[in-house]
């Protein structure tokens, strides 16, 4: 039975803590466990660790901000978790914030523009060799906006909102349309 996925703020949880949580949510049946990327441990080691630790729940980076790392590291770290998870890693996006991107020495920059040419980058030729039938790694953007929603309808597999109303969720799923996966992602 899947009964949706719960976002882990897994930086406030031992390691060992982290661990027995997201145990506790494959043991109930949730199909996925989104940890955040905030300023403490580094998202994609932290879900390798989740998924070497659990059997068949997913483990996502929810949401991973694209100021952290350039489109090839985010790719090769999405396929690497892929692969070796038997396709349990789910790949989330977003921008952040403009502090995010300044800690770093880099400049903000549009957030649209970014999200798009940074999944196209992702998405792209680019010189990474992984086996030729590694899983496919889904990607879905954190989006609020009408335009950044419409990147995600553009190159994204889905979509993320965030403590938003009913009528933004029905405003997404139009701007989505009916192919996309949209999470609506609430407190509790």
């Amino acid at each position: 039975m899947n009964v949706g996925g719960v976002m882990v703020a897994g930086d406030a949880l031992s390691p060992r803590a982290l661990v027995d949580h997201v145990r506790r949510l494959e043991a109930l049946g949730y199909d996925s466990a989104w940890i955040t990327d905030v300023f403490g441990r580094e998202i994609y080691v932290t879900a390798g660790h989740l998924l070497a630790h659990t059997d068949r729940i997913k483990v996502a980076s929810g949401i991973a901000h694209i100021y952290g790392r350039d489109p090839i590291a985010s790719r090769q770290a999405g396929l690497t978790l892929s692969e070796l998870s038997g396709g349990r890693f789910i790949q989330g996006l977003g921008v952040s914030h403009p502090v995010a991107a300044e800690m770093r020495g880099v400049a903000w920059e549009n957030p649209v523009t970014k999200m798009r040419d940074y999944v196209l980058a992702m998405r792209g030729e680019t010189p990474i060799h992984t086996p030729r039938d590694a899983p496919y790694v889904p990607i879905y953007i954190a989006a609020h906006g009408p335009k950044m929603m419409g990147v995600a309808a553009e190159v994204a597999d889905g979509a993320n909102t965030y403590m938003q109303p009913p009528s933004h969720t029905a405003e997404s799923r139009a701007t989505l349309g009916p192919d996309k996966a949209l999470n609506v992602v609430l407190p509790c």
